[in-house]
């Protein structure tokens, strides 16, 4: 049995405007639903999700954090990820994640000397359903950071 899968961000004025849901629906396959439901955990915090309070990962609670000096930054991230992943993404087994943050970041203004910071995350897996290898690698701007 063939399931079809519908791309994040949904949008239901597709929905509205269309006199087929089918045709007009934007679809994604098994992959790229999986893809993007493990980057929508990533950027939900905690508490956002009205129904589930669980649901997400913990990047949100470190956006001020100083962990973020040190490899356990790296290491609460991949562990609630792996953890929000392991409840909330059935399909997905046998999950490795790897976190690195760019503490170099990136300057986006000289005269306040502001730097814009990134997370790297490389997730592997399997899908279970087909036992296909799953890898999936994103960065994600993080956060400005002022001196």
């Amino acid at each position: 049995m063939k399931s079809t899968y519908y791309s994040i961000p949904f949008r239901p004025i597709d929905i509205m405007q269309s006199r087929s849901v089918d045709k007009e629906l934007h679809k994604s396959t098994l992959v790229e639903n999986i893809d993007q439901h493990i980057r929508l955990l990533f950027v939900t915090a905690f508490g956002d999700l009205r129904y589930d309070h669980d649901y997400g990962s913990i990047v949100n609670d470190l956006d001020f954090s100083n962990e973020r000096q040190s490899g356990h930054f790296e290491r609460l991230i991949e562990s609630s990820l792996k953890e929000s992943i392991e409840k909330f993404e059935s399909r997905l087994g046998h999950i490795s994640i790897k976190v690195r943050f760019d503490r170099k970041g990136e300057m986006i203004s000289q005269k306040t000397e502001s730097y814009r910071m990134y997370i790297h995350v490389n997730l592997t897996g399997k899908i279970v359903m087909t036992n296909e290898s799953f890898k999936s690698n994103f960065t994600v701007f993080f956060a400005p950071i002022s001196e």
